[in-house]
């Protein structure tokens, strides 16, 4: 499973979890765990919580 799974054509289509400008979004309330989270927090938490994977170091350059 990778980001494309969810995020169709790298994230770059209408309608379909786009990811164009998403990062203008956060920080961001997180439903989940009740707190304010940064985005990359956020694709953390996609990466272990959707695709069962380890989470990245925030200062990540990937």
């Amino acid at each position: 499973m990778d980001c494309q799974n969810c995020h169709l054509k790298a994230g770059t289509l209408k309608n379909v979890f786009g990811l164009i400008g998403t990062y203008t979004r956060y920080p961001e309330m997180d439903t989940r765990s009740g707190k304010v989270i940064n985005i990359q927090e956020r694709i953390n938490n996609c990466l272990m919580r959707s695709m069962n994977g380890k989470a990245m170091p925030e200062d990540s350059k990937k």
